[in-house]
């Protein structure tokens, strides 16, 4: 491997690890802190449907800055806006206004952060090599990320919030603002469309790079086909991944149960990054997603259908791997249609994020109204069966499209 791509993914990897520790480490006990300082269960969920709708509202702007301004800026200002929302937190008050205000910095926060880094190391990576394995990167960092997301959300759950539940909080802003510190001194980047000496309207750069990116949508079939096709999978990703805890702890014992899952979640996790590198070697040319759906399907029916808990709780995690296998191959299709030398890389990925969002955000709603008249259990079935219903006409499609691709 060539010395400077060896440097580019490391520096790939050590951003996106401490970004991600900044996030896990207070994941676990963010709501048990909100309840303890005085916010109802609705005021919590309120947050959550405020994080979901300004994320899907701030995604593509966010994106089209980044390509314009520069991914360096857009990391620091993630950084810094994740980190004040949490402050927010620690203001001795229940009003609402704050909670919401929180959510809205932290859904700002994570637009600015969703596709920023991926979009760089490509787009660097891609400037030393075109034919460079991407998805390897991918899969790495994925393992760096469930190995950390496993360990410091462990540290954060069960040892600093045993101690006092805003100390997970703290230590997140202090993760944040180490984040900063290193990308102030370490991380350059060029790849944004201002020249050295040369004035750019705000607004102008804005409009021409939302422009390009959408001309780009338009006229390149397989790149919009593979956004369309990867939606339904929300389906299926989104009820599982939000429910987990209620559904465990309430059939199977509560929160004893729960960390030895998470902990689980990570060792799979960690599995499933490695499963798109043993497709390719098995499955040549064609998309692997298509068989990750029918696996992930049958793994969340087995789950709710088997009432052994250790053999539900397994097929639950075998869910994550196949989650987690589904996500790398995804990202690195959808980043290997965009050419190599784009200047518009975050404004096309956060398209796709964009339409995920609004759908998850949907999807989210539609569960909670579910959960009213059905049984967790029951709604993971259907949206499974859903899901894989609408997805396999799609992904057949599109898997003829992706053999005739040289890519």
């Amino acid at each position: 491997m060539d010395n400077d791509i060896i440097k580019l993914v490391r520096k790939f990897n050590v951003i996106t690890v401490m970004y991600s520790a900044g996030i896990v480490i207070w994941a676990a006990s963010i709501e048990l802190y909100l309840q303890s300082i005085g916010y109802t269960i609705a005021a919590i969920m309120l947050f959550n449907s405020f994080f979901w709708i300004f994320s899907t509202l701030s995604e593509i702007p966010a994106g089209v800055i980044s390509d314009t301004f520069g991914r360096k800026k857009a990391m620091l200002i993630s950084c810094i806006l994740r980190g004040f929302g949490l402050g927010l937190l620690f203001i001795p008050s229940h009003q609402l206004w704050i909670l919401l205000l929180s959510g809205l910095l932290t859904a700002v926060s994570e637009s600015f952060n969703s596709g920023t880094m991926s979009a760089w190391v490509i787009a660097k990576v891609k400037s030393i090599d075109e034919k460079y394995d991407i998805e390897n990167i991918f899969s790495k960092n994925s393992l760096f990320l469930t190995s950390t997301s496993m360990v410091v959300g462990f540290v954060g759950g069960r040892i600093l919030g045993v101690k006092n539940l805003s100390y997970p909080l703290l230590a997140g802003i202090i993760l944040f603002i180490i984040t900063i510190v290193y990308i102030s001194l370490f991380f350059k980047d060029n790849s944004h469309q201002q020249q050295d000496n040369q004035p750019i309207n705000l607004f102008s750069g804005f409009v021409s790079s939302f422009k390009e990116g959408y001309a780009f949508l338009r006229t390149d079939k397989l790149y919009f086909s593979l956004c369309i096709s990867f939606l339904p999978l929300i389906l299926l990703i989104v009820a599982p991944s939000n429910q987990w805890q209620l559904y465990f702890g309430n059939e199977y014992g509560g929160v004893k149960i729960t960390a030895y899952i998470w902990v689980g979640m990570g060792l799979f996790g960690i599995i499933g990054s490695r499963i798109p590198q043993l497709l390719a070697r098995v499955i040549k040319n064609k998309l692997s997603s298509l068989q990750l759906l029918l696996l992930n399907m049958c793994a969340i029916i087995l789950c709710v259908v088997i009432t052994n808990v250790y053999l539900s709780v397994l097929l639950f995690l075998m869910h994550v791997s196949f989650t987690t296998a589904d996500a790398v191959i995804r990202t690195g299709l959808l980043h290997n249609t965009i050419p190599a030398k784009s200047t518009n890389r975050n404004t096309l990925i956060s398209f796709f994020y964009t339409i995920e969002s609004c759908m998850t955000a949907v999807v989210i709603i539609v569960i909670g109204v579910l959960t009213t008249v059905i049984n967790l259990g029951m709604i993971w079935i259907m949206f499974a069966l859903i899901a894989t219903v609408i997805s396999l006409p799609s992904l057949r499609k599109l898997n003829k499209k992706i053999e005739t691709e040289a890519f």
